[in-house]
């Protein structure tokens, strides 16, 4: 888990809570993560050459089995190439189920990811 705190911003905005009340949204901390995709294979190398920078705010929908089935951005890096690197890397994260009151339940989470150069 170390090499994902250098990597990745955990919180939970505000503003994500409620929007989506037929599913629990839990904070990133909160749940478990059996892997998790090498945040480099996803940097474009066009956008690290181009010194494109900045963050993408994920919304990641993740069901009782603990797959993700679908990425959302939440929030722009305010470059195309970088958001969809984002997409997919977000993709390529598996969890364990979560379990809420002892019943394994679908989930929606945030990530940010950073694209720093």
């Amino acid at each position: 888990m170390g090499l994902l705190k250098d990597l990745f911003t955990y919180f939970v905005p505000v503003e994500e809570k409620n929007r989506f009340p037929n599913i629990r949204f839990v904070d990133l901390k909160e749940l478990d993560i059996l892997s998790a995709p090498n945040f480099e294979d996803f940097y474009p190398v066009f956008s690290k050459h181009a010194g494109e920078k900045g963050a993408v705010r994920l919304l990641v929908s993740i069901d009782a089995s603990g797959q993700v089935v679908g990425v959302k951005v939440a929030k722009t890096s305010g470059f195309a190439r970088l958001d969809q690197a984002a997409m997919k890397l977000g993709q390529h994260f598996v969890f364990y189920g979560y379990q809420h009151n002892g019943q394994p339940c679908a989930v929606q989470t945030s990530i940010e990811v950073e694209f720093r150069g």
